[in-house]
């Protein structure tokens, strides 16, 4: 299906429409539909929850160190409260 066509255009602007009016996102804000795993994720938490703030993590294994890494790049502050 073609992203030009009507059929898809209706159920992109559907969907962004649903999601305002569940978590009553208003038109000043934007919805972005991402293609991603799991490392688009470690900046985009930081990015959206930590705007110049702290984050506290648990250092778990080899994700957890991708995760901290990454957040420490975005220039958060990162304080480890628990480790495996």
């Amino acid at each position: 299906m073609s992203q030009r066509s009507k059929p898809f255009e209706e159920i992109h602007f559907g969907a962004m429409e649903k999601i305002r009016k569940l978590y009553g996102i208003g038109d000043e804000d934007e919805i972005l539909f991402l293609q991603d795993g799991a490392h688009l994720q470690f900046s985009m938490i930081p990015m959206n929850l930590c705007q110049g703030g702290k984050a506290q993590y648990a250092n778990t294994g080899v994700w957890s160190n991708k995760a901290l890494k990454e957040a420490k790049v975005l220039g958060v502050t990162v304080e480890v409260v628990a480790s495996r």
